[in-house]
């Protein structure tokens, strides 16, 4: 049972405990301090990224090869923070955007697009 006291002693009647759990909509930060660079030697676009948040997480890449749409490229571990494309071979326009997937099912939204052209 349970008995609430107040600051002047007033005393609720007893009371069953009951439990709350928090509600969860599953959004969680977008990865913003993101940057695309393009190697022309090592023929790579290199993204780098910042995202430190709770839990345990994926980082998803998104690509859109020239004249296509963003589509899933690749999957890494949460505590990277670099990847390099190096299937970057037709002349044109690389677009990149980058999602955090959490264990708990939790989401960010897809980032900002970055471009990447290669002439």
């Amino acid at each position: 049972m349970l008995i609430a006291v107040d600051s002047t002693n007033l005393r609720s009647d007893e009371t069953s405990v009951i439990s709350v759990r928090t509600y969860d909509n599953g959004s969680r930060p977008s990865i913003t301090e993101i940057n695309l660079n393009y190697d022309v030697e090592k023929k790579a676009a290199t993204l780098t990224w910042k995202y430190n948040q709770p839990g345990e997480y994926s980082i998803l890449v998104y690509r859109a090869l020239p004249g296509k749409s963003l589509t899933k490229f690749k999957m890494l571990q949460g505590n990277e923070q670099v990847f390099e494309d190096y299937q970057c071979s037709i002349k044109g326009q690389y677009d990149y955007a980058l999602k955090a997937i959490f264990k708990d099912g939790g989401e960010s939204p897809i980032s900002k697009t970055y471009e990447c052209v290669i002439e």
